[in-house]
């Protein structure tokens, strides 16, 4: 009974280090997956915090631009309201000379 105990005590060491065999390498490519991933991570972190500033000037450079854009507007519209008054300030001259002549 006690060879049979010792036996597989032996038996089961023996699987012990095979099993750690195993394990060690498993573990240093886990280990390398992990901190790869982990580089990732950090890399993809940069461009997304990159990537969130860049989308913010451009919002920041379209209001400005939307801005401005009204603002043409604006200036157009007066613009077209002094050609009307123009003419009609050129229509009472023309009227005024007829008169005088």
């Amino acid at each position: 009974m006690r060879s049979a105990l010792a036996a597989e005590e032996v038996h089961l060491q023996e699987g012990c280090q095979q099993l750690e065999s195993l394990v060690r390498p498993a573990k240093v490519v886990y280990d390398c997956d992990v901190a790869e991933v982990e580089r990732e991570h950090s890399t993809l972190d940069v461009k997304r915090v990159e990537a969130v500033a860049e989308r913010e000037k451009d919002k920041k450079a379209l209001r400005e631009l939307e801005g401005r854009w009204d603002a043409i507007t604006i200036l157009k519209a007066w613009a077209e309201e002094c050609e009307l008054e123009l003419a009609h300030c050129k229509a009472v001259v023309t009227k005024w000379e007829e008169a005088a002549a």
